[in-house]
């Protein structure tokens, strides 16, 4: 790996560095590595030491995997050009499928069988169609729509490290992708998945995709907030409906109310996409999409949202729910990624449900 990238890969991993202050740093320092080490030496921020990074690639290694900076020519076209998109990529698999167009699925982990059959389903034919799909690997829908498209290409994202089978029920499968698709992540090898990190991932699964299937999607739930990703990043959304009554089907309901595709065949993703429509899918959440991840972005900077977010805090938990509401336009995977930057920072502790307090 040459010097400069070993250079910006330790400043990523650093522990004050996150994607947006990354590409910030950037253009700061057009580009060049040692003037970015001398600018944050200048501020007092340390970066990590070289061996560190130097140990996760000789890992990376040895389990045949590689990297990929957001500069380089294999790195996916469609997911450099979201405004967070991951400087760096850690990759097992077959690269050549990064040539190929993406249609991300995913839905409830606790999936119907039926449900599951008919992902499974869709994926293969969309598949067929010479696409690859993308999803996260967990369980339920995310298992089918990788299992439909193992052999016309399909995307495993992880939360954690892209050494880290979760869950591990799901060691066949990771298996199986790994000799016939493509693994990813943008996390340092060996860290585990934890909660704050999966809203992180879902920006990944929407980024790389050119639109988005949804499967049996509660309000509240993981596969809302992909959705709600794909919006911002222009891309088009469809639902697979359910029943009236099944509380899986809630969230995915709603957005066909608000515009999403209602899908029932593969054929009425393919329609769409060949057509090359734009169908402003609510349009009051859709946001620019930038030509390059190191433009300006528009979501809230994180330096204001930090210093909005820790004065709602005390020693006792306090509800995500309140925060959102006490801090007119954030959005909830803004703060899942500034909660998961203030963590690492060690300024606050996760109460699991209970929400988050200050770290006294």
């Amino acid at each position: 790996m040459q010097q400069d990238l070993l250079i910006f890969l330790r400043i990523l991993r650093s522990a004050k560095i996150g994607v947006r202050s990354f590409y910030k740093l950037m253009d700061l320092c057009q580009g060049e590595a040692s003037t970015c080490l001398d600018l944050l030496a200048e501020k007092g921020i340390s970066v990590v030491d070289e061996s560190v990074v130097v140990r996760e690639l000789e890992k990376l290694q040895k389990i045949k995997g590689f990297i990929l900076f957001y500069q380089d020519d294999r790195y996916p076209t469609a997911l450099k050009s979201i405004q967070d998109a991951p400087p760096f990529l850690m990759m097992l698999g077959n690269s050549a499928l990064l040539k190929k167009e993406s249609i991300a699925i995913i839905g409830a982990r606790n999936a119907s069988m039926a449900g599951k059959r008919f992902v499974e389903k869709i994926s293969n034919n969309l598949g067929d169609a010479n696409y690859n799909i993308v999803s996260g690997l967990a369980r339920g829908i995310d298992g089918a729509a990788h299992q439909g498209a193992l052999t016309s290409g399909t995307i495993a994202v992880l939360a954690g490290g892209i050494d880290q089978i979760y869950p591990s029920e799901h060691h066949k499968l990771y298996a199986q992708i790994a000799e016939k698709g493509i693994i990813l992540s943008e996390m340092p090898m060996g860290l585990p998945p934890t909660a704050g990190l999966f809203p992180r991932r879902n920006r990944i699964v929407s980024g790389l995709s050119k639109a988005i299937v949804i499967s049996e999607a509660a309000f509240k739930s993981g596969s809302m907030i992909t959705a709600e990703y794909a919006l911002e990043q222009g891309r088009e959304v469809f639902v697979i409906p359910g029943h009236p009554s099944d509380p899986r089907s809630a969230g995915g309901h709603k957005l066909i109310q608000d515009g999403a595709h209602l899908l029932h065949t593969a054929d009425d993703v393919l329609k769409v996409l060949r057509v090359g429509q734009s169908m402003p899918i609510l349009e009051d959440k859709i946001m620019a999409v930038p030509s390059a991840p190191q433009q300006q972005s528009e979501l809230m900077p994180n330096a204001i949202l930090r210093k909005k977010i820790l004065p709602l805090l005390s020693a006792s938990p306090t509800s995500l729910e309140d925060v959102l509401n006490a801090i007119p336009g954030l959005k909830p995977h803004e703060l899942m990624i500034e909660i998961t930057d203030l963590e690492l920072d060690g300024l606050i502790v996760r109460h699991d449900h209970q929400g988050i307090s200050k770290k006294m």
